[in-house]
């Protein structure tokens, strides 16, 4: 199993479209065979924190899934408008041990 985590910092005020945004690419992401996410919302920290967390059978899973996405007019539609709400974003993946 591996683990997806992404951790994004919005703007200033943009919490609201984050969540709407994140909710989004869960839906395309889904139509491409990705499992559903867990978007969190942070309330502690930094403000405007939210993590975006799914699990992937398998790494290769994860490649086809993430290649089949980024390639649909459906991200390409929807990725400016997530780029123009993000501060700050960073990508990381686990083996999940247990």
């Amino acid at each position: 199993m591996y683990r997806e985590r992404i951790v994004l910092q919005t703007r200033y005020g943009a919490g609201a479209k984050a969540v709407e945004l994140l909710k989004k690419i869960n839906e395309m992401s889904a139509k491409h065979g990705a499992p559903k996410a867990q978007i969190f919302q942070g309330v502690s920290g930094r403000q405007g924190t939210f993590i975006f967390e799914r699990e992937f059978d398998s790494f290769d899973q994860f490649i086809q899934t993430h290649r089949k996405l980024t390639s649909s007019d459906e991200f390409r539609q929807w990725f400016p408008e997530f780029q123009a709400a993000m501060d700050f974003g960073a990508q990381e993946y686990f083996t999940v041990i247990e």
